[in-house]
Formats: structure tokens, C-alpha cells, sequence
């Protein structure tokens, strides 16, 4: 879930093991940690799809990384997935070259 103000509604994301989950907190501030405030932070493709896989991207083998077009496509589908939820209605995702901006409405 995510609380975007304190007397606010729950948005649900996901378990926090979900792709979406992860990209959101990944979004959400440069902390990454739970009780981390909003702090609106651009991150490349590249940062999100490491963060959203179990493990870093700089950790893992060329191989093994994925490539430009699996990372575009599955931030995008991600991206897709919680633009037509709940999610809608409270933030708003801003994805130019591949870099993205989360922006709370």
C-alpha cells in the first residue's frame, strides 16, 4: 500500500515483492526505505528494472543484464499496470527518454 498523506487513503500497489511495488518506492525518493517522505527523484529505465529484479544490475554478467528492449518493455508494462488502477486517481507518471518521474496529484 501506499499512504501518500497522514489522514489519507491506502492506495494498494502490490505485495512488496511485486515489480510495481518496487518501482514506485523506487520512485517515491531517492531512500528508498519505507518511512522515507516523498521526494520527487527521476530515475533511468536501467535504475528501475535493477531495482525491481532480486538482484543489481552492475552485479550481474552482460548476459545475464537484459537488454535495452526487455528493460523499455517491462518498466512500460509496469508503468501500464499502474496507470489503469487506483493509482490513476493519486499520481501520475511522467516517462520521457527513458527516464521517469512519479508526481503526486
Amino acid at each position: 500500500y501506499l499512504q501518500l498523506r497522514d489522514s489519507g487513503e491506502k492506495i494498494e500497489i502490490g505485495s512488496a515483492e511485486s515489480g510495481e511495488f518496487r518501482l514506485v518506492q523506487c520512485l517515491f525518493s531517492p531512500q528508498n526505505f519505507p518511512s522515507a517522505k516523498y521526494e520527487p527523484v527521476v530515475q533511468t529505465y536501467e535504475r528501475i528494472f535493477a531495482v525491481i529484479q532480486t538482484q543489481s544490475l552492475l552485479e550481474r554478467s552482460a548476459a545475464e543484464r537484459g537488454s535495452h528492449r526487455e528493460i523499455t518493455h517491462t518498466v512500460e508494462k509496469l508503468l501500464h499496470n499502474l496507470q489503469k488502477g487506483n493509482m490513476r486517481h493519486h499520481v501520475t507518471f511522467i516517462s520521457k527518454n527513458n527516464r521517469v518521474l512519479m508526481e503526486i496529484l
